[in-house]
């Protein structure tokens, strides 16, 4: 017997997996209906899923190939992630305010022509920002770092603040551009993609239900969009954030996703220079679904 071998933790693990597969199966309508032609058309079928793409990229995701009986049936394509990954978008690059208008106007999340001053301001030289270090374990990071991180979170306390003053979240075409967004982001922008995530499917049909179920919770005033410090594995110091929660009015605020702010120092030649990264992070959303289900008025009534 292998030293260490769990039987019943290996059994679970794997119950655990065909439970998780068969949920994000039901969530996925392409499959689903895929699922369901083969189990009814009363014959003996074939089934073979294949993983398609590049090692490297195959750690945390892969893209599957669908053939039933030696013929592909598949009329989308379908994107496998790792669920602990939640990143799935950014924008990169030296000037920090780019960064963080380029993914604000990607969602349609306004802002003030004022709000990012502190930023720009943090990023001058003459100010005392350094930009260029000698590895990254420069001391001097630590202070621009500091410097870049706390003005950004000035600005997103008055983008986070703005938006339920103004009441966004209760606007359906605000609400839809912001999803809409959030499904480029997950699909890389490719329409006929689709994605699998732990349990969760998200295809059209899942922004299309997060639309009218944010909206219904800006009504029922169960909607915030929150400045926060986000500690990710592998960081030293707690990133800026802005988190969107809601909830089906009456019961818990569920995180969505979340837009996160890094400072990076990237090489070039014999030094490093500062790069920041605006993250777009997808969070388990399937918790605000399931109330959302739930709080459906049956068919039957």
């Amino acid at each position: 017997m292998i030293a260490g071998w769990k039987p019943k933790s290996l059994f679970k693990t794997i119950e655990d997996l065909i439970a998780t597969s068969i949920d994000a199966v039901n969530r996925n309508k392409t499959l689903k209906d895929l699922s369901t032609q083969v189990i009814t058309n009363g014959e003996e079928d074939d089934v073979v899923v294949k993983c398609v793409g590049t090692s490297g990229a195959m750690k945390t995701k892969s893209d599957i190939d669908v053939y039933v009986n030696d013929v592909e049936l598949r009329s989308i394509g379908i994107s496998v992630k790792l669920e602990t990954v939640k990143q799935v978008d950014q924008a990169a690059g030296v000037d920090a305010v780019a960064n963080l208008k380029t993914i604000f106007d990607r969602f349609g999340i306004p802002y003030g022509s004022n709000d990012f001053n502190g930023v720009k301001d943090a990023m001058d030289p003459k100010k005392g920002f350094v930009g260029v270090y000698q590895d990254r374990k420069d001391k001097k990071i630590i202070g621009d770092k500091q410097k870049v991180f706390d003005a950004v979170m000035v600005s997103f306390k008055k983008v986070a603040s703005s938006l339920i003053s103004r009441g966004f979240f209760k606007k359906e075409p605000a609400v839809k551009t912001l999803m809409q967004g959030l499904r480029v982001a997950a699909t890389k922008g490719e329409a006929d993609v689709e994605v699998i995530k732990g349990r969760m499917s998200y295809d059209q049909n899942t922004f299309n239900v997060l639309s009218k179920g944010v909206v219904a919770a800006a009504n029922g005033n169960n909607v915030s969009a929150k400045a926060e410090l986000s500690q990710s594995r592998g960081e030293s110091t707690p990133n800026p954030s802005i988190g969107f929660y809601a909830g089906v009015p009456g019961q818990e605020q569920i995180k969505i996703f979340k837009l996160r702010f890094r400072f990076d120092a990237d090489r070039k030649g014999d030094v490093y220079k500062v790069r920041f990264r605006f993250l777009v992070e997808l969070e388990d959303i399937s918790d605000f679904l399931d109330q959302l289900e739930n709080a459906a008025p049956s068919r039957g009534r």
